[in-house]
């Protein structure tokens, strides 16, 4: 009897570990959402200001928290991306990206530091959770590279 009591504990508990939940935000990021982010560039401590005829501009990838592929032609910039969101306030450092929905991000930032003037480039990964929705601040720190 207990021999078959362990036996049947057993097939309970596995039953339960093939019942996974699918993860609702897995290769679910792209636009169409109720999130958006702000995005403060910092070059160091210091903003960067969007500049006419040089705005900061972020670029987007979906589904991956690694930066992907840039040109090797020097301007180190992506080759390819899944959205682009560009800068229009000349007297602040922000750029604004609306309407994303959850998921995996990564966001590459391009501006030009007007104290060179010289251009600076960065990014991050970032998330964003099924329950969020609204607005976020976020900084993304750029730099001149190598």
């Amino acid at each position: 009897m207990k021999n078959i009591l362990i036996v049947a504990f057993a097939i309970v508990l596995s039953s339960f570990s093939g019942c996974k939940e699918k993860d609702p935000c897995k290769d679910n990021a792209g636009t169409g959402g109720s999130v958006n982010l702000k995005f403060n560039l910092f070059h160091h401590s210091r903003p960067i200001k969007n500049l006419t005829g040089y705005p900061d501009s972020v670029y987007v990838f979906f589904n991956t928290s690694d930066l992907p592929a840039l040109k090797n032609d020097g301007s180190k910039l992506p080759i390819s991306y899944d959205a682009l969101f560009i800068g229009s306030d000349t007297s602040s450092n922000t750029v604004m990206i609306t309407g994303l929905k959850c998921g995996d991000y990564y966001f590459y930032g391009a501006a030009m530091d007007s104290t060179g003037p010289y251009r600076v480039l960065g990014g991050i990964p970032y998330t964003i959770e099924e329950d969020d929705n609204g607005e976020y601040n976020l900084n993304l720190p750029v730099t001149e590279g190598d």
